[in-house]
């Protein structure tokens, strides 16, 4: 049942008959109830299918970093919406329908600030922990004490993501991140980015490889 908003010239939200009211921003828009297409669907269009559910799904666990990474690029579009365009064409290998991610192609963050310097990752003296460490830098205006670290770590092999921000400062120079138990034995794949203080800007993501040998 649609719902009528300030009179009968007012726009409705619902549906009513063969039409769907719903607000668009501050407007009111009426379209017809879609339909499934009869037309069967193109090699291509199958393709950018399984190419989006894969990398939708992928990226779910990275929310925190790349709501952060890629806040302020396209206006009227949401971070995650950007990211995945951004990782559409570079992310993928194999041929269709058997997809796959290059992790260390991920994108996770983007902006002109300067990234760690010489970032590492080891495991960590304490039980289930990794230590992410970088080397001190001259400070500039795209290089800041103050400015944040967010940390983002996916594991294949349980297809779990874990995420850490802002818990170290550029000034740290280290950051030991508690893992759950048995995950700091598996191949890690890691993602770093930089973000000002004021949240204004960021850096472009750098990728790090872990494997507890």
């Amino acid at each position: 049942m649609g719902i009528l908003y300030s009179g009968i010239h007012g726009g409705y939200q619902k549906r009513t008959g063969g039409l769907v009211g719903r607000r668009l921003g501050y407007k009111s828009v009426i379209s017809a109830i879609p339909h499934k297409s009869l037309i069967p669907r193109s090699t291509g269009q199958l393709e950018q299918q399984i190419k989006v559910s894969l990398l939708s799904s992928f990226l779910r666990g990275f929310k925190p970093m790349i709501n952060i990474g890629f806040a302020h690029h396209v206006k009227k579009q949401s971070p995650r919406n950007v990211a995945l365009a951004h990782n559409y064409s570079i992310v993928f290998y194999d041929d269709y329908p058997d997809y796959q991610i290059d992790y260390s192609r991920l994108v996770c963050s983007r902006g002109k600030l300067q990234g760690l310097n010489s970032p590492l990752v080891t495991l960590g003296d304490e039980p289930d922990t990794i230590e992410f460490k970088w080397l001190p830098d001259l400070q500039n205006r795209l290089n800041r004490s103050t400015d944040y670290v967010c940390f983002a770590v996916y594991d294949a092999i349980r297809d779990i993501t874990i995420t850490a921000i802002k818990m170290a400062k550029r000034a740290d120079l280290s950051y030991l991140m508690t893992l759950p138990s048995g995950y700091a034995g598996d191949e890690l794949h890691c993602y770093i980015a930089v973000a000002s203080a004021s949240d204004k800007d960021t850096s472009n993501s750098t990728y790090l490889k872990f494997t507890n040998i």
